[in-house]
């Protein structure tokens, strides 16, 4: 039902392409984006964009995150929350695999926010890529799986000293912490993008770094 609703909202306050763009960036319905849509979005490497992905569970988890802290909500209390939201997220769109890939992900990242080390995220990681390798070795052995992971873990160990690093007095925190979970994200996946036919142009960087505010 909450489905069907984003469609018919989609459909009458936007037009064309755009109609069908927004329930795919949602909730990765992309049965109204066009099979030439989805090639330039491949071509300009923001496929992921347009379907469920690691950056969906990241904006549901961010907004609840900075919506509990507004409201004065404790550490643990904000963690709770956006693991309760995640679940949801994950009952709307459906346990897909790549669904279950991404909120697999975004809990070992509010793992990664409550242990304040990178030890624990990255046994956490380890444990799930270990399960899913006995029960689905074909998922396992998969680029999407193997692109979630690179890109877990390169954001668990990196991310934080990257903002740290770049961070400037004339920079927002959020917007060195945008920057850094981009490069990280981008450098960390390319090796396997290449070895699996997907490399992407010099401009697939510049472009998600250009995404990154608005698409939230």
């Amino acid at each position: 039902a909450v489905r069907e609703r984003l469609r018919q909202v989609s459909g009458c306050a936007l037009e064309g392409e755009a109609a069908g763009l927004l329930p795919s960036f949602v909730l990765g319905d992309e049965g109204g984006v066009s099979a030439r849509t989805r090639d330039e979005f491949r071509a300009a490497g923001l496929a992921h964009l347009a379907a469920v992905s690691g950056a969906n569970t990241a904006y549901v988890v961010g907004a609840v995150l900075l919506a509990a802290a507004a409201l004065g909500v404790g550490r643990r209390g904000r963690i709770v929350a956006a693991g309760l939201a995640l679940g949801g997220f994950v009952a709307v769109v459906g346990p897909e695999p790549a669904v279950l890939r991404a909120a697999g992900t975004g809990a070992i990242g509010l793992a990664a926010l409550g242990a304040h080390r990178t030890g624990r995220p990255l046994a956490a990681l380890a444990a799930v890529v270990l399960v899913v390798a006995l029960l689905d070795p074909a998922t396992a052995t998969g680029t999407g799986f193997v692109l979630s992971v690179t890109a877990t873990a390169a954001l668990v160990l990196a991310a934080r000293p990257v903002a740290l690093r770049i961070r400037r007095p004339w920079m927002p925190g959020p917007v060195a912490d945008i920057l850094a979970v981009c490069v990280v994200a981008h450098l960390a996946t390319l090796p396997v993008l290449v070895a699996s036919g997907l490399g992407q142009g010099p401009w697939a960087l510049p472009a998600n770094i250009a995404v990154a505010p608005p698409v939230p």
